[in-house]
């Protein structure tokens, strides 16, 4: 399937998942977020519990980011019980759009998509300004599948003053063995400068600086997954770093039927550190 056909399709699956939302998702709605570094807009969903209207009560925010090729309206589709998890763990959920390829990074090649800057800062300076939320890093928690378990986890390490709480789903940890995929090429540079972007840009190598951290981290993977065995290869670097983290691997694949089941437990992972 050509990319511009793939692109009419996302497009028509974009307009009705609105519509779905708009239908089924009382309580969550799009929001618009400008960006000054890109010089324009992305949309989020933003979910509030029924409290937040009412209430002076400040409360943890969740930001979760979508996979390669996916959609910020995706996460819907990831778990409908959204709406619950706001209202019954009194927490704000913010989806953002990543773009269809961004990696959440600053592209060294790109100079008008900044995606670091604009979740790490712009989105969440605009959702702090406009919210009743908790501004502290121990209560924003940042979680992503697959591009966005490398985004997750890649801006909460640069950020640590941001985001306390990672989690990641089916994250791709180290982009270096995926260098001729997913357009990282177009996001990072094919040049001889590649391979140490690469690595710049991949947790896997910020872990190298990192001694000790008071970050919460969440990683899970599938056992039929292509990333399983570089989710281990995380795991025990963390473990050899004596960094405190959970790690689960359980059956599944990289599909959304996986993901669905992941996040019913690593939900409570955030609802835990949250109220500590």
């Amino acid at each position: 399937m050509s990319y511009f056909i793939r692109r009419i399709l996302f497009k028509l699956v974009f307009l009705v998942s609105l519509g779905y939302i708009r239908l089924f998702g009382a309580g969550i709605d799009t929001i618009t977020i400008p960006s000054a570094s890109m010089g324009k807009s992305f949309s989020a969903l933003l979910v509030l519990p029924d409290s937040h209207r009412v209430s002076d009560k400040r409360y943890p925010v969740l930001y979760l980011l979508h996979g390669h090729s996916g959609h910020f309206t995706g996460w819907y589709e990831i778990s409908t019980q959204l709406k619950q998890w706001a209202d019954q763990y009194q927490m704000i959920i913010v989806c953002p759009d990543g773009d269809y390829d961004s990696w959440y990074i600053d592209s060294p090649v790109q100079k008008n998509r900044k995606f670091e800057t604009f979740i790490s800062n712009e989105l969440v300076h605009y959702i702090d300004f406009n919210y009743k939320t908790i501004d502290s890093s121990a209560s924003r928690g940042i979680s992503g599948v697959s591009m966005g378990g490398h985004g997750a986890m890649f801006l909460a390490f640069k950020h640590p003053d941001v985001f306390g709480v990672i989690g990641s789903s089916s994250g791709v940890l180290d982009l270096l063995p995926y260098s001729g995929f997913w357009n990282l090429q177009t996001i990072i540079g094919d040049n001889t400068k590649a391979k140490e972007r690469l690595k710049k840009y991949s947790s896997f190598y910020l872990l190298d600086k990192i001694r000790s951290t008071t970050q919460k981290i969440w990683i899970d993977c599938g056992t039929e997954d292509f990333l399983i065995d570089l989710s281990r290869k995380f795991h025990q670097k963390l473990l050899d770093k004596n960094i405190q983290h959970v790690y689960l691997e359980k059956p599944g694949a990289h599909t959304l039927k996986y993901w669905k089941d992941s996040y019913t437990k690593q939900i409570l992972f955030f609802v835990k550190e949250f109220n500590r």
